[in-house]
């Protein structure tokens, strides 16, 4: 996994979120990939475009995390 929040791709992002109980949710949309995870408390629903190998960008990987609910410092770790 990368370190930080620089150089995560589509796949790292997908490892991580399933290793934190998200699945693959519905259909995609283009290269739009959707991961759902409910919760007691609420549920979760996370959008990762899908480019290749390519990088995802710094702004982009933040609203994923927010998305997703995970606390940043375990994104980072």
């Amino acid at each position: 996994m990368p370190r930080g929040l620089n150089n995560w791709t589509f796949a790292d992002v997908s490892k991580f979120l399933k290793s934190h109980g998200f699945i693959q949710h519905g259909k995609t949309k283009g290269s739009h990939f959707h991961y759902k995870k409910v919760s007691k408390e609420k549920s979760y629903l996370v959008i990762v475009a899908f480019h290749g190998m390519k990088s995802i960008p710094r702004g982009t990987m933040n609203s994923i995390v927010r998305q997703s609910g995970i606390d940043k410092k375990i994104w980072e770790s």
